[in-house]
């Protein structure tokens, strides 16, 4: 369902073209946080591998000999415990419960000088706080009573090892947990618990799905941690905290390769994250400006699109520039070279496209 409605006051105009201009400035600002700390943390986990890849010990079973080492270990998860809420009850070291609301959502932009509201209904995981919607009266969103929650059981064994819950907290459940068998109790949609906020009816604000994922019991699991006493637990030295946990049974360098490729994806989101947040921090600190051209019929638009590709442009090159900074910081015996290398390329080549200076041929007398 979608909804428009228009602003006509231009008092409230002014006050969100402000609040435009507020937020721009800090999403900018922040973008330059952002895309620093991202290569910081790009590089720390490039050297966190690579001394896995070093230090790493593959065992078996348990050694007293490899006593606070960091190792890698493959084997069955199981516990005897019982994790369970309102709905559910079952014998699995980690459960997993996802809430969503259907709830109204705001969409505003800004079109011929006049503010445009539209909502709709969509499914979310957080409250969406609908006090400040232009048109918050008519739609209004319930507080979110039920929320989501992930539980850990507290003895835990690892094949010859124990584990305690906090290093469970480094694993992610990915088994879909089958509520066939709720069917009975409560309405099931699409493996989903469907709580309608009216009963027998469905589609209202309001209304909640619920579904869960969980690690089954005797489910392989790889581990790289250290051991103690035969439990297993976080691997901590003056550099580095290393606990990775992953379902499957892998060796230690796949298990590195991943945590390599994790590290690429995370690290090329955040890029795209951090010049996405300066882009639309410029675009709205320069919104007032656009406005007032939208008013001009045809150049308007023709210079709204200009201001807007100038904002991509200036987006482009200084996020491409805190990377560069950033990684001198952080790496600067690879990048100063690159840089130095980068320079004399780029000379060499506008060397090599400049003209040669024609030599005429001495006149005949």
């Amino acid at each position: 369902m979608l909804n428009d409605h228009v602003s006509y006051d231009p008092l409230d105009n002014t006050k969100a073209s402000f609040k435009n201009v507020v937020a721009g400035i800090l999403l900018f600002l922040g973008s330059f946080w952002l895309l620093s700390w991202n290569e910081g943390n790009f590089v720390n986990n490039q050297k966190k591998a690579q001394f896995i890849s070093d230090n790493v010990i593959s065992v078996n079973s348990y050694s007293p000999e490899n006593d606070r080492k960091l190792i890698h270990y493959s084997g069955k998860i199981n516990t005897t415990e019982n994790l369970s809420d309102e709905y559910v009850s079952i014998n699995v070291p980690v459960l997993s419960r996802k809430v969503e609301m259907y709830q109204w959502k705001e969409r505003s932009r800004t079109k011929d000088g006049r503010r445009r509201y539209s909502y709709s209904k969509v499914w979310s995981e957080k409250q969406i706080d609908s006090g400040n919607f232009y048109r918050s009266a008519s739609y209004e969103n319930p507080v979110m009573k039920l929320q989501s929650q992930t539980q850990y059981a507290q003895n835990v064994t690892i094949g010859d090892f124990s584990a305690g819950s906090s290093l469970l907290q480094n694993v992610t459940p990915s088994s879909q947990l089958s509520l066939a068998s709720l069917s009975g109790r409560y309405n099931i949609v699409n493996n989903h618990i469907y709580i309608p906020v009216v009963s027998g009816q469905t589609g209202n604000v309001g209304d909640y799905r619920i579904s869960y994922t969980v690690i089954p019991n005797n489910s392989d699991i790889s581990v790289i941690s250290t051991q103690y006493n035969k439990t297993l637990s976080m691997f901590k030295n003056s550099k580095f905290e290393i606990s990775i946990l992953e379902p499957g049974k892998y060796s230690a360098e796949e298990m590195v390769e991943h945590f390599i490729n994790k590290n690429n994806i995370s690290t090329m989101l955040f890029r795209c994250l951090g010049f996405g947040l300066m882009f639309f921090g410029l675009c709205l600190f320069i919104s007032p400006v656009t406005s007032v051209m939208s008013f001009i019929p045809i150049i308007g638009e023709i210079g709204s699109g200009a201001v807007h590709f100038a904002a991509f442009i200036i987006a482009l090159v200084l996020s491409a520039v805190t990377i560069g900074i950033a990684w001198i910081a952080v790496r600067p015996e690879i990048a100063i070279p690159a840089i130095i290398a980068a320079i004399a390329a780029g000379y060499f080549l506008l060397k090599l496209k400049k003209p040669k200076p024609q030599t005429l041929p001495p006149e005949q007398v």
